[in-house]
């Protein structure tokens, strides 16, 4: 018999200005069993962070006001241990694919659709786990 607990869904923040884009992640995250917690702004993702402890991060990189770069910057501090990814509809433009290349910021491109962006989440949490390099969550 199997004495373990079964593990705690994945915690997802995702900030994004396309807000039919933002519906459509959250519907496909929680199918795959995510608690997701979405905002339109990085301001208004700021303001919560204390509240969410996310286990990964999902960021658009082109944002009125801050760019998805530098929303992960200024959450870095209440996020520790907390897996990042970047997505992008601009996801060929080599500026773009460098500037995040040099950050460590890993990119996926909108147009692989959400299955595969959900696939690449599951791959770095159940990586994390296994590592016991996991999240600012309290487990």
């Amino acid at each position: 018999m199997d004495n373990s607990q079964p593990q705690p869904k994945p915690v997802l923040l995702v900030v994004d200005d396309n807000a039919s884009w933002l519906k459509l992640c959250r519907m496909s995250f929680e199918g795959a069993g995510w608690k997701v917690c979405g905002f339109i702004t990085p301001e208004a993702a700021l303001a919560q962070l204390e509240n969410i402890a996310p286990d990964l991060i999902i960021t658009d990189y082109r944002m009125p006001g801050m760019s998805g770069p530098d929303f992960l910057l200024a959450a870095r501090v209440r996020t520790w241990g907390a897996a990042v990814l970047v997505v992008s509809t601009y996801d060929n433009e080599e500026a773009i694919v460098d500037s995040l290349r040099k950050k460590g910021l890993p990119l996926i491109g909108k147009s692989e659709g959400l299955p595969a962006i959900v696939s690449a989440a599951q791959k770095l949490i159940a990586v994390r786990r296994a590592t016991g390099i996991y999240s600012a969550a309290k487990m």
